[in-house]
């Protein structure tokens, strides 16, 4: 029980940050996509841009998938609303013919002292590919941010063995730093057999919750703490 509440949760958390970006106001969107557009450097489009065939999404349809790629938020405390962007190259084809999605990066732009924003930092592997989340499709699942203002980064994906990732990014001082780590397995024919892994990265205090049999086991672990990842050097690493 506490695995499909915990699962839940999860999709409640994307449906929240859709309506963040302003998921039910197309028009809202459609201003700030064109004020995002114009900070990005040329070949570079919003995650979710692309349909499954790699075709261009228009309209309606591009607003609604990629409302959740982007978040404007005050992240490092100074007043001014930052951004946090996931963009995508175009996708190409092999000599085959067979469709490769294009490489994603999560871009972060910091509002100067007359909010116009400025490039600050990317991480070039924090974000999978729109062909990397197996038979669920594009795993990526969108930008949130924390009630104490920390940037989350979510993914789910598989088949029957399903998987959810959600890292935590903060400001803290010079920069974005991994500061926390959520994985989540699960049989999809038995959603009550899973097992949920949350670590604080500050402390090294790692939370293991397994499910089996609608039993649960909840585990804590004191890990050693190690210097923080930045955002530059994350990645997300699903097993």
């Amino acid at each position: 029980m506490k695995l499909r509440l915990l699962l839940l949760s999860a999709f409640l958390l994307i449906a929240q940050a859709s309506l963040a970006h302003g998921g039910s106001d197309p028009a809202r969107v459609a201003r700030d996509v064109a004020r995002i557009k114009a900070l990005l450097p040329a070949g570079q489009e919003l995650a979710g841009a692309y349909g499954a065939m790699g075709e261009a999404l228009a309209g309606a349809a591009y607003g609604q998938a990629v409302a959740s790629s982007y978040l404007f938020a005050d992240f490092n405390q100074d007043g001014r609303p930052d951004l946090a962007v996931a963009v995508e190259a175009p996708p190409a084809k092999d000599p085959d013919g067979n469709l490769i999605a294009g490489a994603r990066a999560l871009r972060v732009f910091l509002a100067d002292a007359s909010g116009r924003l400025q490039p600050f930092t990317q991480g070039a592997n924090v974000l999978l590919k729109a062909d990397e989340g197996g038979l669920q499709g594009d795993p990526f699942q969108g930008l949130a941010r924390t009630r104490s203002g920390a940037l989350t980064v979510a993914h789910a994906g598989g088949s029957r063995d399903r998987w959810a990732l959600t890292q935590t990014f903060q400001f803290r001082k010079d920069g974005f730093y991994l500061i926390g780590q959520t994985t989540t397995t699960w049989d999809a024919t038995n959603p009550d057999r899973g097992t949920v892994v949350d670590c604080n990265l500050l402390t090294g205090a790692c939370l293991t919750t397994r499910t089996r049999a609608g039993k649960q086991v909840v585990t804590r672990k004191k890990q050693p703490v190690k210097p923080l990842v930045a955002l530059a050097d994350a990645r997300a690493e699903v097993d």
